[in-house]
């Protein structure tokens, strides 16, 4: 009996390895179908209407797959095009369980394709430096921790 225990507890090491790799290598296997799913909807949608929107695809409990886009609201016809195509490619790649797709939409923000506050910040914050370091910051500037010295100087006098 005292060989049996010594052999599984010098087993246990090299048992636990072997498992912790195949689960790596189950998650690793995971992980790149997910990648592969969502680079195989990005494309055939962006195929029939453009870089409009981009999927992120994982794998759900269940079994299946889900497709988290963000997509125009403001544009039905369009939400709806995204919806056909992103169920009809995951249907496609693996049609075993094609009917645990999960589609989830969230809205798309908006973005401004100019700015020029923003722009002009950028121009001048990439200036170069001519005041020495060792100079008070300009009185534009807001002075960073001046009220704390003086309620701690009030509290002191």
């Amino acid at each position: 009996m005292s060989a049996l225990a010594s052999l599984a507890v010098m087993l246990t090491p090299v048992l636990t390895l072997v498992l912790i790799f195949v689960l790596a290598g189950r998650a690793r296997r995971v992980r790149e179908g997910a990648l592969a799913r969502q680079v195989a909807v990005t494309d055939a949608i962006h195929r029939e209407l453009g870089a409009i929107v981009a999927p992120f695809v994982t794998r759900v409990r269940e079994g299946g797959w889900q497709a988290l886009i963000a997509v125009p609201f403001e544009r039905p016809a369009v939400v709806e095009r995204v919806i056909v195509i992103a169920r009809a490619t995951l249907a496609r790649l693996d049609p075993a369980r094609a009917d645990h797709i999960r589609i989830v939409l969230i809205p798309q923000e908006r973005l401004t394709r100019y700015i020029p506050a923003a722009t002009s910040t950028m121009v001048r914050a990439s200036a170069p430096v001519t005041a020495s370091p060792r100079k008070s910051a300009p009185a534009s500037m807001p002075k960073i921790g001046v009220q704390k010295e003086k309620a701690a100087s009030g509290a002191a006098g």
